[in-house]
């Protein structure tokens, strides 16, 4: 329920740590003050609840061996998701459930939280008031509920073989796959769309598939969202033609588009949001509605956990039975439901579980169509409207907002730069359009454009008493307005909010919203409820993490090697903008990270995580160091000036250590055993009131098949020695890299990042350039890049006229690249029949494509791995191409290499000074070129003299820059004019024309060369001679001139080796004594462990092992193939039946062709 703004202010004001009250109260006192009201509240309630003697006579405890309805017609579109953005874990439906009710599996996909479930399930219901064909007046509901059949708790049909639910609708996921669409989601293929996205979410003007996002196509509000739509044509059950054309569908004519939110703040990580935009697509205004949310919290598990929950209701505002004046806006509206015991399934401790309402339906015209002409929210704006076209808060700023009806800037579409507000497009049916939403801050995307009823009923009753959530009568007498009930408690309890009621025009759309938060105290869930607050105030936005990064893992031996990119570092939030501060990696043993959340808040409960740490100590967090870009300390170290709210614990933002991008783990790294890790990315808020905010670390476990899917930036690894025989590539420069082209004198360094992704044979062409391309425009910038030489073959499918993305970015426009159809023929033509992307490594078929539609080809190409990089100091922050980072350090200016500008033949021992010559020519610049001075006792070349003329001197200067010496003219300076004999002596200083000058004084002059008798009066002056030869070497900076090539020679095995290291095959652990410590550690399905197992360390790559007991029985028979990777076999104590084995002692007989044979003794003891 939306709340005056004056209360907003004074609330955020507060949230964020300022002033309003900061003269009478500060924001830890208002805090204590408002939490101790809604405790006394909460107790005095709870006080007047007496424990039933037993449960009603209707009363029946779940369980899942009670009937479920088969597939039927109409549900063909379902589909789930399991959401785990944060630390909550729920699956959702696209027919409404949160939660999968009948099915669930507890403790793992029924809203999980610190690994006990909460909730059964959760939903939406609507309900209105209508006149069938009979000229009856009725009352039909409509819900998704997944509950149980045989206890007549779903919507079917009398024979209970079709669902009268809500159904989802096409389009809004891709019909070929399970999953429902999701921000972020993988993209399997690599085409460029997500695996769950439609195809029609797609933005010509960008070129790429798009998220509709709530605010802003390709814009997300939160870390992790979901999205769908479903009507309620399949609501069966009355005769009631919502459609007076189409007598198929029936229902009320409703459509509803459904959102989850999910933010990993930590402040946010104990909630997640639902938003349902619910629309009448019918021909038939609807009078009489109301918008619901149905409850079956179940906490800590089934049977007999939900039997005894406990809840209190605290309304929006004060009844006649309880004052709740003292209570803060942000506890209000909210069922808060706990356990007396405090304890779940397992008896693990359970926390607390809160369903607060958030949004409500505008209301502008009373139920017989007059004007409402009341301020139902009390924001001082009366009858304000989201489809009223007017901006009725007068916030849509044309500086700001103007950005056109997808909410993105730069796009040309409708209503961009006309200043003035614009709304988003609705379909033909009246629903909005998910790629559309408008323009920010004005209707649909303005939660203060509407006139909001609120929370206007609430009750409760016993699961499976009471009537039937099936009985539409009854349902509706439920949610009666102005009728509040108490929660039932020690039960299993369920509730119904209410909002209503309003009425609905064909095509008119209002919304409703909810948030689950869950706390393991109440002081905790209170903290959460008003961030949720917050949030929803906020237009359903919160402070968001940097982008994830993507990270790779290679194991070793005794070690992991990390690395990643660098995408976090141009993340935008917001509300602080571009706030990036660095990286932090976690290690566990646990998918689910649990074992490290051990750092705890001010009141002991555990909060954040710990770092993993190196062998001296030190953690592994990287933070951005100012002193390398902007020469001054970054003042965001130490502990964050921001505690997180009552959380009385401040984030460590690092020691400014400066970012990498590679990090390898040694710190006590068992060969064998299951790591995950984690490479988060954080920001740094601000100073007033936004604490730290992490990228999430995502490891999903399913539930079914305990398959691991993971995030960008998560990675599983076992560690471990390579195969036997394993010779590890190496990169020697003096033999893989030719300086093909240029004369820059940098450095250019390629490091090893995985050995094992070494491309035997593989080129690489590293070029620099002057100029780059920067918002499709062409910068003198300098550059390089890197270029693939060997050309790549791939297949791809193409879609209508949408982009369709390759497996490599960067593609070289060059002769080889060249498209056909999968069997070679046919020879398109580029800009006839398709169109390349090549920066982003797109194709696409033109409008008049003689491609065939929808039909696979084949694409030859060069690409570049390293695009337009501009690190010359080395920096680790180019892309890993084929196990290879290079890095470049360049010369920063054009300067005299001392090191090498000595003497080089000759006996002189004259000291030698060179520098920017110091005459009075008019031209001077330093001169990329490396030189060698000959002197002789004769005249052996002519230097131009200071009386202009060209006169004999002993010396001769070359150019050898090249590796062909090219006379240079030099000018010969003699400054003392009482001592000018017009030839050359120590202490005169040569000065060297440019390349192929004549000796004018208009002509540009570059290096003077000063020589001296040495220093040391000790020693004997030699002076320049015959035999004398000086180097003048010069530092260079790349220019576009400069190529290298790179040549890479994979690794390789060598038997001989892997034959003298037989005797190194060991079995670990061994004895294995009931445990083995780097056994898996995610539980086997209807397991209480993980699989047991013993290793096979250092074996060759291909080798057969052979189990046997003491007496000869043959146990297990294991074919091991591991190409190069690791020489790592393991046996999980199951026989060839796959049954568990005896204990005892066991002997191995490992076999590898071509290299040996092993025998091994190991013991299993119980």
């Amino acid at each position: 329920m939306k709340f005056n703004k004056i209360l907003f202010i004074i609330f955020l004001s507060s949230f964020l740590g300022g002033g309003i009250f900061a003269q009478t109260e500060s924001v830890q006192e208002r805090r204590e003050r408002e939490h101790s009201a809604v405790k006394e509240f909460i107790q005095q309630q709870t006080a007047k609840i007496k424990k039933s003697e037993k449960t009603s006579e209707n009363f029946v405890m779940k369980d899942n061996s009670a009937l479920s309805l088969k597939k039927t017609t109409g549900q063909a579109d379902r589909k789930s998701y399991l959401m785990n953005g944060n630390r909550i874990t729920v699956q959702v439906t696209n027919f409404g459930g949160i939660g999968p009710g009948l099915g669930l599996i507890r403790n793992v996909n029924n809203f999980v939280w610190n690994d006990l479930s909460y909730v059964f399930t959760f939903g939406p219901v609507v309900g209105a008031e209508v006149v069938n064909e009979k000229g009856d007046t009725i009352h039909i509901i409509s819900d998704g509920l997944n509950d149980y059949l045989n206890y007549g708790l779903q919507e079917t049909s009398p024979s209970r073989d079709t669902l009268w639910q809500w159904q989802p609708l096409p389009g809004y996921a891709d019909p070929d796959q399970p999953n429902m669409a999701s921000n972020p989601a993988p993209d399997n293929n690599g085409d460029g769309k997500p695996d769950s996205w439609p195809r029609s979410w797609y933005n010509d003007a960008l070129g790429k598939y798009v998220w509709p996002g709530f605010l802003a196509q390709d814009g997300t509000n939160a870390d992790a969202e979901v999205f769908w739509a479903m009507d309620d044509r399949d609501n069966l059950e009355f005769p009631y033609y919502p459609f007076p054309n189409d007598r198929k569908r029936k229902g009320l004519g409703l459509q509803v588009d459904g959102r989850a939110f999910q933010w990993s703040n930590a402040l946010a990580e104990n909630t997640i949001f639902f938003v349902y935009t619910i629309t009448n697509v019918s021909n038939k205004r609807l009078d009489k509605v109301f918008f619901g949310l149905y409850g079956d919290p179940d906490l800590g598990g089934g049977t007999p956990e939900n039997s005894d929950d406990v809840g209190l209701f605290i309304p929006p505002y004060s009844l006649d039975s309880v004052d709740v004046s003292k209570i803060p806006v942000y506890s209000r509206s909210m069922v808060y439901l706990f356990d007396k015991d405090k304890k779940g399934d397992y008896g693990l401790p359970l926390g607390y579980l809160g369903c607060k309402f958030l949004e409500s339906p505008g209301r502008t015209t009373k139920l017989d169509g007059s004007k409402d002409n009341f301020d139902d929210d009390g924001d001082g704006m009366i009858d304000e409207s989201q489809e009223d076209g007017i901006d009725n808060d007068g916030d849509w700023n044309v500086d700001l907002h103007d950005v056109g009806i997808d909410g993105i800037p730069n796009t040309g579409d409708l209503g961009e730069g006309d200043g003035i507000p614009t709304a988003g497009l609705a379909q033909a049916d009246g629903s909005p359009d998910p790629l559309y939403p408008g323009e920010p801050n004005f209707e649909f995307t303005d939660l203060d454009e509407s006139d909001q009823i609120g929370l206007t009923s609430f009750n409760s009753w016993t699961w499976n008493s009471g009537g039937s959530v099936a009985d539409d009568e009854l349902m509706w007498n439920r949610a009666i307005p102005h009728n509040f009930s108490d929660v039932a408690s020690y039960t299993d309890l369920v509730f119904v909010f209410g909002s209503g009621y309003i009425s609905l025009d064909p095509g008119e759309t209002k919304r409703i919203s909810m948030a689950l938060l869950v706390g393991e105290d109440l002081d905790d869930l209170l903290v959460t409820a008003e961030v949720v607050q917050t949030i929803y105030n906020q237009n359903y936005q919160f402070y968001k993490p940097p982008v994830t990064p993507t990270v790779v893992a290679v194991p070793g031996d005794k070690k992991v090697t990390l690395f990643w990119d660098t995408a976090a570092e141009e993340s935008i939030d917001p509300i602080t903008g571009k706030d990036f501060e660095g990286y932090v990696i976690y290690r566990s043993t646990d998918p689910k990270f649990g074992d490290i959340k051990i750092i705890t808040d001010g009141k002991g409960s555990s909060f954040l995580n710990e770092p993993l740490k190196d062998v001296d100590g030190f953690e592994a967090k990287f933070d951005v160091d100012l002193k390398w870009t902007a020469k001054v300390e970054d003042p965001w170290q130490g502990y964050h000036p921001v505690s997180y709210q009552r959380r009385g614990v401040q984030y460590y933002l690092g020691d400014n250590k400066g970012l990498v991008h590679s990090y390898v783990d040694s710190n006590n790294v068992i060969n064998g055993q299951t790591y995950y890790y984690a490479v988060v990315a954080y920001d740094h808020g601000d100073s007033v009131g936004i604490p730290v905010t992490e990228t999430t670390k995502k490891i999903t476990v399913d539930p079914i098949t305990s398959k691991l899917t993971f995030d960008k930036n998560t990675v599983q690894v076992i560690p471990g020695p390579r195969a036997s025989g394993y010779i590890a590539p190496v990169i020697d420069k003096s033999k893989q890299v030719e300086h093909v082209a240029g004369i820059g004198t940098g450095n250019i360094k390629f490091d090893i990042m995985n050995d094992l992704a070494i491309v035997n044979g593989g080129q690489y062409e590293i070029v620099v350039e002057d100029s780059m391309t920067v918002n499709r425009q062409r910068v003198a910038v300098k550059n390089y890049s890197v270029l693939n030489i060997n050309p790549v073959v791939e297949t791809f499918k193409l879609y209508d006229n949408k982009f369709t993305m390759l497996q490599k970015e960067g593609l070289w426009n060059d002769e080889f690249l060249k498209i056909t159809n999968t069997d070679g023929s046919g020879n398109y033509v580029e800009d006839v029949d398709y169109i390349v992307d090549f920066v982003r490594g797109a194709v696409r078929r033109t409008d008049n494509s003689s491609m065939p539609n929808l039909s696979e080809f084949k694409i030859t190409y060069r690409f570049r791995p390293v695009i337009e990089s501009t690190a010359f100091s080395g920096e680790d922050v180019n892309p890993v191409f084929d196990g290879v980072r290079l890095k470049v350090y360049d010369e920063a200016e054009i300067k005299i290499d001392s090191a090498n500008t000595r003497w080089i033949e000759g006996k002189t021992n004259y000291t030698v000074k060179v520098a920017l010559n110091k005459s009075g020519l008019p031209k001077k610049a330093k001169y990329p070129a490396d030189y060698q001075i000959r002197f002789s006792s004769q005249p052996i070349d002519s230097a131009v003299m200071t009386d202009g003329k060209k006169r004999p001197v002993n010396y001769s200067v070359s150019e050898v820059t090249y590796g062909v010496p090219t006379r240079i003219l030099t000018f010969l300076s003699e400054t003392v004019a009482s001592t000018r004999n017009f030839q050359w002596d120590p202490g005169e200083e040569i000065v060297l024309f440019k390349p192929g000058a004549k000796g004018l004084p208009t002509e540009t002059v570059t290096w003077g060369v000063l020589i001296t008798k040495p220093a040391d009066t000790l020693v004997v002056p030699m002076k320049p001679s015959d035999g004398d030869v000086l180097q003048i070497a010069t530092k260079r900076p790349f220019d576009s001139k400069d190529i290298f090539k790179l040549t890479t020679v994979g690794a390789s095995l060598d038997n001989s080796l892997a034959k003298s290291k037989l005797d190194n095959i060991y079995v670990v652990p061994n004895p294995y004594v009931g445990y083995n410590i780097i056994e898996p550690t995610n539980k086997l399905p209807g397991q209480t462990r993980g699989e047991r197992r013993i290793y096979f360390e250092n074996l060759p790559s291909l080798c057969t092992i052979r189990i046997f007991t003491l007496s000869g029985d043959p146990v297990k028979k294991i074919d091991h193939d591991s190409g190069l990777e690791n020489g790592r076999e393991f046996w999980n104590l199951l026989n060839e039946d796959g049954f568990s084995v005896a204990y005892g002692v066991y002997i191995a007989h490992i076999d590898a062709p071509g290299i040996g044979e092993k025998i091994l003794k190991f013991a299993l003891i119980k």
